[in-house]
């Protein structure tokens, strides 16, 4: 589990981070200053795309721009509390069957990594991902190509 810091700020990130991502936003991503980019374990599997697979290997060797010499990305997984809450919260809402292991794990992360005034974001392509994160016991998310520059 990532500690976390009232300082800092966590992204946590799916695939689609690494497939649809450009180089440039990944590196500023990467190097800036108080921001921590997570993932979990399942994600890693799901990344088969050639170019997208150097991305997620680059940022898995790269030092983030802290001061604290953190990796520039960290796996973790969440922790079992978190993960119920995000089946509780999928089942009321009817996206439990449309969530991949990784997705809920994502989810319960980004609640492991929450602070009140820094709340973690889910970063994700999903809509079922999006509709547990509404549902009110789950972090609010942020699409990668509608939050974030990702193209540039």
């Amino acid at each position: 589990m990532v500690e976390n810091a009232a300082t800092r700020r966590f992204l946590v990130l799916d695939a689609s981070a690494w497939i649809h991502a450009s180089e440039s936003w990944l590196q500023r991503a990467a190097l800036e200053k108080d921001l921590q980019l997570c993932t979990v374990p399942d994600v890693l599997h799901e990344v088969r795309d050639e170019a997208a697979r150097k991305r997620l290997e680059w940022l898995l060797g790269l030092k983030s721009g802290g001061a604290d010499d953190a990796r520039a990305l960290t796996v973790s997984e969440p922790s079992p509390k978190a993960v119920a809450c995000v089946e509780r919260a999928a089942r009321e809402t009817g996206d439990l069957g449309f969530l991949s292991a990784a997705d809920v794990n994502l989810i319960a992360l980004a609640i492991d990594l929450g602070h009140p005034e820094k709340p973690s974001e889910p970063v994700t392509s999903g809509n079922a991902v999006e509709e547990t994160c509404g549902a009110g016991s789950a972090p609010s998310t942020r699409t990668a190509s509608d939050s974030f520059d990702i193209h540039g």
